[in-house]
């Protein structure tokens, strides 16, 4: 009876003794290093165009590069994003034909370079490219692209399984408009990956933006005045490599509801409305 209460008295011992253990997360961005990505982006919804509603369904597959290119005296690091190599496979049913149209072919290139504190806060996010050729210039990847780092940002205090923070994150819309929103995050627990041991952080997103201007190229090649309003709500899953101090892996699922209007014929009005679930893993 004492050896089985001693045993269980050191059982529960040991289980305090993790449940406490905080954690002081932090990106180590040293200069040099190359981190490589792969990943899987499904959407599926619909998209009305000029009073045509067109079932979508296209899947995004791509290989991307992360490289530190330099770390200045303030422990900032500025990075760049590139698109090695992907695809896109889209199923697009136009009311009137008889069979649906199929596009395959190579993603274009797009490159990011950005600067990131061993927190994770980001600034001075410049892109080139854009990332989905087929679905017009204002597309759920391209709204989803500007997402340096994942969108993980790590507070300025110890954290310990259950603790929540607040960020704030922004992305940048073809035609200059940049949305900034808050995300509320859980370390939700520990998760052994290949080895590393991996903090889990949920983020909650929550974007809504109305009546953005933004200045987009028309049919006719003219520069055309585009209102965008958009919802997007969802969860992210992240892993972060405690050891490494970087992200080895994301799993996201967003609702994607996004309204275009225009008063120039150039640009046709849009609304869209998909689902998207992604993931990406460290190579």
């Amino acid at each position: 009876m004492r050896i089985r209460t001693l045993f269980i008295l050191c059982v529960l011992l040991g289980l305090t003794s993790l449940a406490a253990q905080a954690y002081r997360p932090q990106f180590k961005d040293a200069q040099g290093t190359v981190r490589t990505y792969k990943s899987n982006m499904h959407m599926k919804g619909t998209s009305d165009v000029m009073g045509m509603t067109i079932p979508v369904d296209s899947t995004v597959t791509m290989t991307s590069l992360e490289k530190v290119l330099a770390k200045n005296a303030a422990a900032a690091s500025t990075l760049s994003y590139t698109v090695k190599e992907g695809k896109v496979k889209a199923t697009v049913s136009v009311p009137g034909l008889d069979e649906d149209e199929t596009v395959d072919q190579a993603l274009p290139s797009f490159n990011m370079t950005y600067t990131r504190t061993p927190s994770g806060r980001v600034t001075s996010v410049k892109s080139t490219g854009q990332l989905d050729p087929n679905m017009g210039q204002m597309t759920p990847i391209d709204i989803m692209s500007d997402y340096p780092g994942q969108g993980l940002e790590f507070p300025n205090k110890e954290l310990k399984v259950g603790d929540t923070w607040d960020g704030v994150q922004s992305f940048t819309l073809a035609g200059g408009a940049t949305v900034h929103f808050k995300v509320k995050y859980t370390l939700t627990g520990v998760k052994d990956v290949n080895g590393a041991s991996c903090l889990l952080v949920t983020s909650d997103i929550n974007v809504k933006a109305n009546n953005l201007a933004v200045q987009l190229t028309g049919i006719g090649g003219n520069a055309a005045k585009v209102t965008v309003s958009m919802v997007i709500t969802g969860t992210e899953t992240m892993l972060f490599d405690q050891t490494a101090g970087e992200i080895a892996g994301t799993d996201s699922d967003l609702n994607i509801d996004v309204n275009m209007t225009s008063d120039s014929g150039e640009v046709p009005n849009i609304k869209m409305k998909l689902k998207m679930d992604g993931d990406m893993t460290r190579q």
